[in-house]
């Protein structure tokens, strides 16, 4: 299979997934499968905890789902990454493409592997429950923060290596207006990034998500699938005038 033909098929395949996964997390954050419990603010800090352990259950299929689609994507990344730089012999692109969709993987990996722990095994009967609930939550935090600190930086590789692919591809295999979108992809993705450090209330940073993850990124891919030239450098066909 011809490097264009794999550029092509992968690149397809980021856009898909991307809108997959950026659906099903839109779907969560918006609890659009059921809003979560009301808690009793007077409870005490394990009693509300648990009290939401059966909401955040149901929820779980689609969070997993959502989730390893996402690892989907990163890894998708990776691969087109190598085929963009086999493609112009930069390895810079494949550089900050792979780096950053390792580490969106192991972010979106980390995260599962926490969360699964905590829904198969909310807590024993060896009474100890109060200290197992607060032990538990202080873990997912623990967890959450790294696997954030891994997206965050993802996000920063793969913006520049979107920004770069841009550049070089628009020189005479893609159109201009695809390296203008590849930085205002890139854009988006700082901007997301920006909005996680600083802690801006939602629903700020789900739009940001939604808006680069969801409909940016597989406009970029989809747009590469479509324009990629069969021959590197080759210049489109121009049809002759009409006699």
């Amino acid at each position: 299979m011809g490097t264009t033909i794999a550029i092509r098929r992968t690149a397809w395949l980021v856009a898909a997934l991307a809108v997959a996964a950026t659906i099903l997390t839109l779907v969560l954050r918006f609890d659009l499968l059921g809003a979560p419990p009301v808690i009793d603010s007077a409870l005490d800090f394990p009693s509300r905890v648990l009290a939401g352990q059966e909401y955040e259950r149901s929820q779980w299929p689609v969070d997993l789902v959502g989730t390893l689609l996402f690892a989907g994507v990163f890894g998708a990344v990776v691969l087109l990454g190598a085929l963009l730089t086999r493609r112009t012999g930069r390895v810079e692109i494949m550089g900050m493409l792979a780096a950053g969709g390792i580490l969106g993987i192991a972010s979106q990996l980390t995260y599962v592997g926490a969360h699964q722990a905590v829904i198969d095994i909310g807590y024993c009967d060896c009474g100890f429950k109060t200290e197992e609930i607060i032990s538990q939550t202080w873990a997912l935090m623990l967890a959450d923060g790294v696997s954030d600190w891994l997206l965050q930086a993802a996000a920063v590789l793969l913006a520049i290596g979107v920004a770069y692919a841009g550049r070089i591809l628009a020189v005479r295999d893609m159109p201009a207006a695809w390296a203008t979108l590849s930085y205002v992809l890139a854009a988006a993705l700082l901007v997301g990034v920006a909005l996680g450090l600083a802690k801006v209330d939602e629903p700020v940073p789900t739009v940001v998500v939604g808006l680069s993850a969801g409909v940016l990124l597989p406009i970029w891919a989809g747009w590469l699938a479509l324009r990629i030239l069969e021959q590197p450098g080759a210049e489109p066909a121009v049809q002759p005038a009409p006699a």
